[in-house]
Order: structure tokens, then C-alpha cells, then sequence
């Protein structure tokens, strides 16, 4: 049995997915398992089999530190982005000479930090969530496996019609729209601009067809979307709905937000892999990327959605990768011919499900439980000597006192205690050790010898 501590998320998100299919696959072999949860703030139980440390406000170097010395993993698992496993690695007091470190991480984009580079070449294990990033780490040098994200098509599937026509119905939509959605945080690496003014281009003479954005109207890491891109581009805003309109009216479910939408698109500037995406295309319906990053292995040729060709843009902040931009004419045309060849769009969306049925997260725990049984294998002798209890340090032996036989105990702090006749107490005391004693202090309740 192997003991892991799993840092990262356990939230429905997609590092959470990954956090959550690894953990419980593991525990099911047998190995014992620990979470530490970044973004879990403790009060409401997640339920799992498991303890999860919350570890959201508080120093997560700290932290790790006194979960790692409290429960003395052989294995911590790092599932995040690539600053958090640096973090864990020289910002903890974690001894990595008997502990050994496995790490998932995305790559959004290249080059890869040469920083990221360095540091990967310490770890027992790499992992990443992606074709495109196994193939860019090989081309800088770096030897890392796949760990693939799946989908829970049980979670995720698609409604019948009736039940499609009803949720649309709360939101205001015609059962007989055309709904195009965007599952994605509001921020900068998200192209909500060239999506929201592609839309708005590909359908001015189509008052049937609705944006559904299922995201915040307005973020500071991106947009004031109302008034910043749907105003400026024209497009009338009764055609767009927000996360917030879907919950408020009752659309809860995330399942049952993707089943209002007749494609969903997600544009970003770099990507890690985009995870809605193929739980879009659990519910049916083809999905729209960009050609760049993980775009094609989830798209293919045009076979499962739209797949946009990107220009190349600047330099981005986020560990210097280079940021790409649609193309705006192929994605205008794009969209416009889902709508207009309901036959392919539906025969794309057939094929995207059978293609996301494939992916499930037994296949990516799988990949985790293998390179974990690698890795402890070959740290086998480290992991060894922490289990091993160091031996005691040999201690010299108490000299007896002359006139007392045998062993004697030697008394080195103060002893209390309660009498009418404090010395002959302390007397008594000493004979019986055969040690001196001497009285400290006597007052008329207790004395102290």
C-alpha cells in the first residue's frame, strides 16, 4: 500500500475531474489516499472516501508542509498549473529524498517557460493532460506521458426533445432557435471578443439564433461583456443570455445547460486541453476550437465540430507562450454553415458523441495509477528508510547511590504535595529513593519538595 497526498482541487472543476478520478481509482487498488484542496474552504463536505484539507486562505507552502509531516506520504501528486508544483517543491519543507513527486499540468501554448523546463527535470513523474503538450515537451527535451481528461457520459448526456423545448422555454428561447453557447470563465485567454463579434456576424438576418453565455457578464480578469462587446459590435442583447439568467430561472445543472445549445464553442488564445468540449460533445452536439494547441486532437478534421484557423499573435504573459487569434472569416463562415446544413451539423454532433463515449476518466487514472506503480518502484530504497524507526540513542546508565541496592530513581523536578508535616514528608521521600531531597518551599496548605 502506498500512501499519496493528492494537491490540487476537488471541486467540480477540470483539475478537480482529474483530482476526483485519480483519488478514487487509487483508493479502489488499495492505495491510501489524502487530498489537499486549494480552492476547498472546509465548511461543506465534498464526499469522498477521503480526508481533503482545505487549504483555500491559507498558505499553501505552510500547509503542505504540516500535512506532509503529519501524514508522511511516499508519493505527493500535484495537479495544477505549473507555478504550484514549483511551490511544492522549494517552498515546503517536504523531504524529497524520501518522497517522491508526480505532476499533471496543462501546457496552454509554446514555447514552455525554461524555468518549467529546469524544474520538470526534478520531478519522479510528468504528466499532461494533452497530445499537443507531450509533443511540445519532447521538442524541448523533456520526457512526459499523458494523462487524458475523459467525460462522465452519465453525468453529461443529451435530454429528449420535450425536456430540451422546456428548458429553453424558461430562458425565453423559441423550442426552434438556433443556440450557440460558450462554456467558459470570462477572462483574457478566453477570445470572448472574436466569439461574441463572430456571432454576431454570421447571423445579422437570423433573429431566431441566440448566444448563450455561460459565464459572468462582467469579470476583472475580462470583460463587461453587455456593454464592452455585444453594444460595440451590435448585436441586440435579447438574443443573449448569461449563466446567471440560466440559474436564476431554474437551469441549474450544467448538463442541462449544455442541452439548450445546438453547437458550443469555445475560442481561446491558448488551451490546455478545454475539457467542455467533450462534455459538449457528450450532450451530441459538435463543438468549435481554435487550430492550435489541443484544438485538432479534440476537433479532428473538421470531423467532430469546427476547427478555426488560427493566425499567430504576440507573446503572451502566462510563462511566455505565444497567444494565437482566429482567423475571423472562417469562423463567421463556419458558424454560418452549422446553421445552414442542419444534416452535417447533426451528423458532426453523432460523431462527436461516439467519440466522447471513448473518453472516460478510467483511462486517464489508469495512466496515473501506472506511472505511480513506476515511480515506486524505482524509489523503492527511499521510500524504505522513511518507514524504517531510527534506533534509539544509547543512554548512559544512572549511577546508584552508595548504601542503595538495585536500580534507584532519581527524581530531577519538583514533586507536590500536600501534608501537615511538609519535611517529614520530604524525608520519608528521600529514604525511599535513597536520594536527597531537599524542600523547597512550605506553605500551610501544601508544600513543594
Amino acid at each position: 500500500m502506498t500512501k499519496v497526498l493528492i494537491f490540487g482541487d476537488f471541486i467540480p472543476t477540470g483539475f478537480g475531474r482529474i483530482c476526483r478520478a485519480a483519488a478514487l481509482h487509487l483508493g479502489r487498488q488499495g492505495h491510501e489516499i489524502m487530498g489537499a484542496c486549494i480552492q476547498y474552504d472546509g465548511l461543506l463536505p465534498l464526499g469522498l472516501p477521503f480526508h481533503v484539507a482545505a487549504l483555500n486562505g491559507r498558505d499553501h507552502g505552510a500547509a503542505l508542509t504540516g500535512i506532509w509531516g503529519a501524514y508522511q506520504p511516499d508519493v505527493v501528486l500535484s495537479v495544477q498549473d505549473f507555478p504550484y508544483h514549483i511551490m511544492a517543491r522549494h517552498a515546503t519543507g517536504i523531504d524529497w529524498s524520501t518522497t517522491a513527486q508526480i505532476v499533471i499540468t496543462p501546457v496552454d501554448g509554446v514555447p514552455i517557460y525554461r524555468d518549467w523546463l529546469d524544474a520538470a527535470k526534478q520531478f519522479d513523474a510528468l504528466l499532461t493532460i494533452s497530445e499537443f503538450g507531450v509533443e511540445a515537451f519532447r521538442k524541448a527535451g523533456v520526457t512526459a506521458g499523458l494523462c487524458p481528461p475523459g467525460v462522465d457520459v452519465g453525468e453529461f448526456h443529451r435530454l429528449d426533445d420535450a425536456t430540451r423545448a422546456a428548458l429553453r422555454g424558461k430562458l425565453g428561447i423559441p423550442p426552434d432557435a438556433f443556440v450557440v453557447g460558450v462554456m467558459a470563465m470570462n477572462q483574457g485567454r478566453k477570445a470572448f471578443p472574436s466569439m461574441v463579434q463572430g456571432f454576431a456576424e454570421a447571423f445579422p438576418d437570423v433573429p431566431t439564433a441566440y448566444l448563450f453565455l455561460d459565464c459572468e457578464r462582467t469579470s476583472p480578469a475580462g470583460w463587461d461583456i453587455p456593454k464592452q462587446l455585444v453594444a460595440e459590435c451590435g448585436l441586440d442583447p435579447a438574443r443573449v443570455r448569461y449563466r446567471e439568467d440560466a440559474l436564476r430561472a431554474g437551469v441549474q445543472s450544467l448538463n442541462e445547460r449544455y442541452n439548450l445549445l445546438d453547437v458550443h464553442m469555445v475560442i481561446a488564445h491558448r488551451e490546455g486541453f478545454g475539457l467542455p468540449h467533450v462534455e459538449a460533445m457528450a450532450t451530441g452536439i459538435p463543438t468549435v476550437a481554435l487550430d492550435y494547441c489541443s484544438g485538432r486532437e479534440i476537433i479532428g478534421d473538421q470531423e467532430r465540430g469546427l476547427l478555426v484557423r488560427a493566425r499567430p499573435d504576440e507573446l503572451g504573459t502566462w510563462g511566455g507562450a505565444r497567444d494565437y487569434s482566429p482567423d475571423m472569416a472562417p469562423l463567421v463562415e463556419g458558424l454560418r454553415a452549422l446553421y445552414d446544413q442542419p444534416a452535417e451539423r447533426l451528423a458532426k454532433g453523432a460523431r462527436a458523441l461516439e467519440w466522447a463515449k471513448g473518453r472516460t476518466w478510467e483511462k486517464a487514472a489508469s495512466a496515473v495509477a501506472d506511472i505511480l506503480g513506476a515511480v515506486v518502484t524505482r524509489r523503492a530504497a527511499d521510500l524504505e528508510r522513511k518507514r524504517q524507526k531510527p534506533a534509539p540513542t544509547p543512554t548512559a546508565q544512572p549511577s546508584i547511590p552508595a548504601g542503595v541496592a538495585g536500580q534507584s530513581i532519581h527524581l530531577h523536578a519538583p514533586v507536590y504535595v500536600m501534608a501537615n508535616d511538609p519535611a517529614g514528608v520530604a524525608a520519608g521521600i528521600g529514604k525511599a529513593v535513597g536520594q536527597q531531597v531537599e524542600l523547597l518551599e512550605g506553605k500551610r496548605e501544601h508544600a513543594e519538595a
